[in-house]
């Protein structure tokens, strides 16, 4: 009767952990670094500064803002 008792705790254990992360990952809110990174780069003939520039990240599950950096950095 532990054992039994043992593998079913061990098993709602799992079920709270997992449904805790897909509910993070669905709403966007993932402590993990991402899995992809990307660069744009703007010519250096382009008179836009980051301050004025906004760079968005859509996919079908979430969306993010870019961090802008100066070339060099």
């Amino acid at each position: 009767m532990g054992l039994a008792a043992a593998v079913a705790l061990a098993l709602l254990a799992f079920v709270v952990s997992d449904s805790a992360m897909r509910r993070s990952a669905y709403l966007g809110i993932n402590p993990t670094k991402p899995a992809v990174e990307f660069e744009i780069r703007l010519p250096k003939t382009a008179v836009s500064t980051t301050a004025d520039t906004q760079i968005e990240l859509h996919t079908d599950r979430n969306q993010t803002l870019a961090q802008c950096r100066r070339a060099g950095v």
